[in-house]
């Protein structure tokens, strides 16, 4: 064999060895890269986000309504509850964390990300948790459902601080969006700001297509409740009516269904031109056999009557 041939034999092996060796190491970056992935969504992920939601039913099962007022559309969590999930939440926090700086070549930042944001946001702290979000809208502009998810997080923050001017420009930036996901509580946004703006027809079309769009139940009863007390504020009092009916009916929370059933006798008393007298009605709702099984319900709501109204003997008795 002539040297030239020889060689010619030699460098193509060693190409061919190192060509080998180079589809190898690709094999092992994309095993490595797939493995990443896998972990951080089937094993961190995944416990974070059910920790999280835990923490989310803990906050707003324990949330306190003062019905004498129009509710806000988004609860937050007060100082007592958010304090019980505080270590929950930064456990939370620090799982979504290793997400993004042991995972960082995996698919799952923008999630993990947006994971820390609703843990501050459900702890009260706002401006952390509006960093967050705004990092995310900011960061992943192609993952188009969690760039709208971060979008509604910061106007829930804004919401939150009273921050309205800044809600009102997140809200155009929506606008301009060809929307596919959040429609309901991209309405429901709409309709908090315009309670805010005291446009009540304004607040009433909002929610009602917040409604249309909802499939949460939770929403779905809340939402009702509001626009019946929307519509009373309206004078619409037969839709109020109507809608106070359906939560009366429906599986909603004792306080809510109870005081959908007050809004519904306090309507028909004042079409009858009768004043509406609170106590009364409820020491006639304590004598029902019906209401029996909620007698020390009925009790704690007379007794918080008295109280607001400053009869403190009184109210002392029924507590």
């Amino acid at each position: 064999m002539k040297p030239s041939i020889k060689y010619f034999y030699f460098f193509t092996v060693i190409i061919y060895c190192f060509a080998l060796l180079g589809c190898s190491s690709n094999k092992e970056k994309k095993k490595l890269y797939l493995m990443k992935n896998l972990t951080a969504h089937y094993n961190i992920y995944f416990n974070a986000k059910e920790a999280l939601k835990e923490s989310e039913n803990n906050v707003y099962s324990t949330f306190e309504e003062d019905f004498s007022q129009t509710l806000p559309i988004f609860r937050l969590a007060d100082e007592t509850s958010a304090a019980n999930e505080s270590e929950n939440l930064n456990g939370v926090i620090d799982r979504s964390n290793k997400i993004t700086l042991d995972k960082y070549q995996s698919n799952w930042l923008d999630d993990a990300d947006l994971l820390i944001a609703k843990s501050y946001y459900l702890k009260g702290d706002y401006y952390t948790a509006l960093e967050y979000f705004r990092y995310v809208s900011l960061t992943f502009p192609k993952e188009k459902k969690n760039k709208i998810a971060a979008y509604l997080g910061e106007i829930k923050n804004d919401l939150a601080l009273k921050q309205y001017t800044y809600v009102d420009s997140v809200l155009k930036k929506l606008d301009s969006l060809k929307i596919k996901y959040f429609k309901d509580d991209i309405a429901a946004a709409k309709a908090q700001m315009a309670v805010n703006k005291n446009d009540i027809p304004l607040a009433i079309k909002e929610l009602k297509s917040a409604l249309k769009f909802t499939k949460n139940k939770t929403n779905q009863i809340r939402w009702t409740y509001i626009l019946a007390q929307l519509q009373e504020l309206n004078s619409e009092t037969d839709l109020a009516k109507s809608n106070y009916s359906k939560i009366a009916k429906s599986n909603a929370s004792f306080e809510m269904a109870f005081n959908a059933k007050l809004s519904q006798i306090r309507i028909s008393e004042n079409e009858d031109g009768k004043q509406f007298n609170k106590i009364a009605t409820l020491t006639k709702l304590l004598k029902e056999d019906k209401n029996q099984q909620f007698k020390e319900k009925i009790y704690f709501q007379i007794a918080n009557t008295y109280f607001q109204k400053k009869d403190l003997l009184n109210a002392i008795k029924y507590y």
